[in-house]
C-alpha cells in the first residue's frame, strides 16, 4: 500500500515553523506552481515568493504559510520534504501593516541611490518586489 503522507519541515534561519506528517504541500516556485505528494518524484526548486498551503495528516486541516527567498527539496527514497526560507510566517500572524510601512521604508531608501552601491539597490530592488507580491497575497 502506498503512503498517503509524508514528512515535511519549513525552516528559517532562526526556527523551524513546521515539521510534521502532511498529505500534501502546495506552493510557487520560480518555474510554476508546484503540488508535492507522497511518493513526489526527487527535486529540487527556488522560490521567491509564495503562499505555502500544508494539507496536515490530522483530520485534513490546512495550514499556511507566506514564504519569501527560499529553496524546496523532496527526497523520494526518505519521502521527505523540506523548505528553508530566508522568512516565513504563518499566513495567520502576517501582518498587512507592518509589510506596507517596511515597503515605504525600502521605497525611500530607494529614492536616494546616490547614498546606495549597486549591489544594496539590487538587493533592495529584489526586496521591493518581494514586500509587494507579499502584500498581494496577504490581500487574496
Amino acid at each position: 500500500m502506498a503512503d498517503t503522507t509524508f514528512q515535511f519541515s519549513l525552516l528559517t534561519p532562526t526556527k523551524e515553523l513546521f515539521s510534521g506528517a502532511v498529505r500534501s504541500v502546495h506552493l510557487s516556485t520560480d518555474l510554476g506552481e508546484l503540488e508535492l505528494l507522497p511518493g513526489h518524484a526527487s527535486l529540487v526548486g527556488t522560490v521567491s515568493v509564495s503562499r505555502v498551503k500544508v494539507l496536515l495528516e490530522a483530520e485534513g486541516s490546512l495550514e499556511t504559510f507566506l514564504v519569501r527567498m527560499g529553496s524546496v527539496s523532496f527526497d523520494l527514497e526518505q519521502n521527505t520534504a523540506r523548505l528553508v526560507a530566508y522568512t516565513a510566517e504563518s499566513i495567520k500572524t502576517a501582518n498587512r501593516e507592518s509589510l506596507k510601512e517596511f515597503h515605504k521604508f525600502i521605497l525611500d531608501m530607494l529614492s536616494k541611490p546616490e547614498s546606495l552601491n549597486n549591489y544594496q539597490i539590487k538587493f533592495l530592488e529584489s526586496e521591493s518586489s518581494a514586500l509587494e507580491r507579499s502584500i498581494e497575497i496577504i490581500e487574496k
